[in-house]
Formats: C-alpha cells, structure tokens, sequence
C-alpha cells in the first residue's frame, strides 16, 4: 500500500488499483500509514469530492465538515466546496447520509487551541439528523442539540466525561437544530434565527466536565457560541473539568472569554 500526491496535491489511495473511500475512516482503515491532509473520496451521492482528514488527533479518521471564523453560528453558510482549515468558514453539504460515531470540536483563539473535546455517541446517527430534540431523559437535551452522548472526551486534558449526555445547541426559540440539520445537504443553506418567533440568537457546542448538560442556559467547562444574543468563545484553565462558563456568556472559576475566535468540526 502507498499513499501518493497527484499534480492536483490531493491524495489517493492505491493498492494496485484506486480504492474507493466514503470518508476519511475509511481511508484510516485501509492505509493506517495515511498521513493529514486533503483526500479524494466520494460523497452520499457518490461523486467524487475533496476533504480534509486528519489522522493525527486520537488515532485519526477524522474528517472536517465544518469551520467557524467567529462565534455566531447562524452566519456559517453550507458550501459544496471543499472545507479547509485555512479556508473561508462553511458547513459541508456533501455528506448527510454519513453515519456519525464521533463529533470533535476544535476551539482556537490567536491562533491557540484553548479547547478541545469530541462527543462519542452512544448510536451512530447520520450527519443530516446529528441535532436531535430531546426528550428529557438522562441521555438527551430538552431542547434541539447533540444528545444521546455516550461520554465527552477532553483532548487537553486526556479524560474521559462519563456523566456529560447533551451538549445544548440552542433554546426553543431558534430552531437551529433543524436548520443545521438541512444545511448538510442543502447548498447555500443558512441557518439563521432570524425568522423564529422570538428573535434570539443562539447556537452553541459546548461540554462540561462535572454535569449531564451543558450549554444554553447551562453551566459549561467550554463553549464556543451565542446564547440569548450574547456570542464568545469561553474557556478555562486546560485539563481542569469544572465549570467556567455560564448563560449569557458569562464567566465562574476563573473563566476566560473572548468575543473573536475559531472552531472546527470534525467527524468519524
């Protein structure tokens, strides 16, 4: 097996022949050697498409869906483009069938990771249906987000959150669960709240190290986002699992928060 680079600097897998690949798992699978970087694979329509995997970050496959320049959600647009690190902010539409296992969130400011964490979800679930309303139980949110979580994994800290079960995306007002949901399979696709009942804007990705829920109104270890029109990206001291962040952007603990930052969303 090799990994070879074309003129076009994507990477294709061969083994005599191509191999075909639906997502950067795949290619893990099939070349654990593969090393980080834009590949070739096809889409849920099975057109050949460009990502970005990293194969580096907890044992690799990841695949990048998703970039925020700044914290206010509703402003990241779906793109049919190929989603890159140094590219302009967007959410990927050419992969909603794919099932998702793991969501990771990746938080910069200056250029510093200053949070770090995936979701393992306890079912496997495809992208277009990642934000799910929930029923209000001990493994789902009340309100629409990333529920039915098995643990949080805190990559600065190298531990494993047993008790987190929902990270909290918006309150009820915004609809942005759905909307987020359409948008990873629609082109151009928006999801602002400016059309929700209240007008709020929120939209948020968050984990907490002591707590079931975290988020919207809630109590966090990290958040990156609005909550009741208030947008930052909050954080603490790194490897330290209490709570930092609070509703309305506000800090406890010694938290930090700032209004400029940068998230990636990755997917395996």
């Amino acid at each position: 097996m090799c990994v070879l680079t074309g003129a076009s600097t994507y990477k294709w897998i061969y083994v005599g022949h191509e191999i075909r690949a639906s997502s950067c798992v795949e290619v893990k699978k099939r070349q654990p050697v593969a090393t980080s970087g834009q590949y070739n694979v096809f889409d849920s329509q099975e057109k050949l498409t460009q990502v970005y995997c990293d194969m580096d970050t907890s044992e690799g496959g990841w695949q990048l869906i998703g970039k925020a320049s700044q914290p206010d959600l509703t402003k990241v647009l779906s793109t049919s483009s190929t989603v890159t690190r140094s590219g302009t902010q967007g959410w990927t539409n050419r992969f909603g069938s794919l099932l998702v296992s793991e969501m990771r969130v990746e938080v910069t400011v200056g250029s510093i990771t200053r949070a770090h964490w995936f979701y393992h979800l306890n079912t496997p679930r495809p992208l277009s249906q990642l934000f799910t309303l929930g029923y209000g139980n001990a493994n789902h949110c009340f309100e629409d987000g990333i529920s039915d979580i098995s643990y949080t994994y805190d990559l600065l800290a190298k531990r494993q959150y047993n008790q987190h079960r929902c990270s909290a995306l918006q309150d009820s007002c915004s609809q942005l669960g759905p909307r987020l949901n359409s948008c990873f399979t629609t082109t151009g696709c928006k999801p602002s709240s400016s059309n929700c009942f209240f007008c709020c804007i929120d939209g948020s990705f968050s984990f907490s190290g002591t707590d079931a829920l975290s988020g919207q109104d809630r109590n966090s270890t990290a958040f990156f986002g609005c909550d009741d029109a208030k947008c930052c990206v909050c954080y603490g001291i790194a490897g330290d699992g209490r709570n930092f962040c609070s509703n309305g952007c506000t800090v406890q603990n010694g938290g930090v928060t700032s209004s400029t930052g940068e998230a990636y969303f990755y997917i395996r």
